[in-house]
């Protein structure tokens, strides 16, 4: 659930996830044509947990082109990140 949706592009946003156990693809989309992602200072931070204990881990956009920062996978049983850290142009499809 995106708690607050900030259009102007400077943030916070903060997306909270009643999850079940399985592996989630963590990725930011552009939604603007206006400017450059890469030069943005988007981070993305990956907490979970009850009171977010189990795990911080801090991510920032990498060079490239493309829409769409894959930032990671999260399996939410084992707490495993599996970093991707890539931009690509289209939107994730569903792991199997």
């Amino acid at each position: 659930m995106l708690a607050g949706d900030v259009v102007s592009g400077h943030g916070p946003e903060t997306v909270s996830i009643d999850a079940v156990s399985g592996v989630y693809t963590v990725a930011v989309h552009q939604y603007s044509d206006v400017g450059d992602f890469s030069g943005s200072a988007a981070v993305v931070e990956i907490a979970w947990g009850r009171r977010f204990e189990r795990s911080r881990s801090s991510f920032k956009i990498p060079a490239g082109a493309g829409r769409w920062w894959y930032v990671a996978y999260l399996d939410i049983k084992t707490g495993e990140i599996s970093i991707i850290n890539d931009r690509k142009d289209h939107a994730p499809t569903k792991r199997k």
